[in-house]
């Protein structure tokens, strides 16, 4: 067994490391016999050393795993075109959404390949989001609302009502992929109880604009308006529409201006329900 200094053998391995990657399958096993007797060492760690990759090489060989399903230019491509067309929606809606949308997509831009059909047919929701994350813009988000307007408007509790009148609202914004500049939202208030709908289009999201369609869907209603539940956006929680609806409250106690908790998809589940239905129906 030799005792050897750390140089020493780093310049050995270094010297071996060419033969041993060029040898068949019984030289490296001879190679290895050698070494391991006359180092010492574990046959592993030989292992480990003669093929650490030299600078200027390239390793040899594929990354470790089960071939890719998805990353043929075809398929992605396929993909991509998929999401465009369904309005970029979220990727669990592209798989339950899809065969329907299928029929009109290959009609307006040509008929798929077989083996891409199937995948886009079968792929998971997660495998979806991995492969569309680096076409999806990110940051694109409203200004928020200050916590002190916040601590001022309360969250809404259980939504259990047995009267019409008490809505929820959520906006949609039509920027495509920024937020730069005027763009339209289009202003959407469901009642819980009767599913009556009022949606307004909305030049940008300043709060006069928007305080004024609630003001124009109130005024149709077959109804009072008793309550109005909305999201954390700006375009809702503001100094004009908290003044609008205190005003309101002070004529009727019944009334109540709450909002959703942060992150909380589910607290305007009504709401959120009508939009995607309406984003599910497949063209003509």
């Amino acid at each position: 067994m030799w005792d050897i200094a750390e140089g020493i053998k780093q310049h050995l391995f270094k010297s071996l490391r060419q033969k041993y990657h060029r040898a068949s399958r019984a030289g490296q096993k001879r190679l290895l016999d050698e070494l391991c007797l006359d180092l010492g060492m574990h046959r592993k760690h030989v292992i480990r050393l003669l093929r650490k990759r030299t600078p200027g090489r390239k390793q040899a060989g594929r990354k470790r795993g089960p071939k890719l399903k998805y990353a043929d230019a075809p398929f992605q491509q396929g993909l991509r075109l998929v999401w465009r067309e369904m309005e970029r929606r979220a990727s669990k809606l592209i798989k339950v959404d899809l065969p329907e949308w299928m029929p009109a997509i290959e009609r307006h831009n040509g008929a798929f390949e077989e083996s891409v059909r199937i995948r886009l047919l079968t792929i998971s929701p997660a495998a979806i989001d991995r492969y569309l994350k680096p076409w999806k813009v990110k940051g694109i988000g409203g200004t928020k609302p200050g916590t002190l307007l916040k601590s001022q408007i309360t969250i809404a509790g259980v939504c259990d009502v047995d009267r019409p009148g008490f809505m929820e609202s959520d906006t949609v914004r039509h920027c495509g992929s920024t937020t730069e500049g005027r763009y339209a939202i289009s202003l959407d208030m469901l009642d819980i109880k009767t599913d009556w709908v009022g949606l307004r289009c909305v030049c940008g999201r300043g709060s006069s604009g928007v305080i004024e369609q609630i003001k124009d869907i109130e005024k149709s209603l077959p109804f009072e308006l008793l309550g109005f539940d909305c999201d954390g956006g700006s375009e809702f929680l503001n100094d004009h529409l908290l003044r609008y609806f205190t005003s309101k409250r002070l004529t009727n106690n019944l009334f109540s201006f709450t909002r959703s908790r942060p992150y909380m998809k589910n607290d305007n589940a009504h709401v959120e329900k009508k939009l995607e239905y309406a984003q599910a129906i497949p063209p003509v």
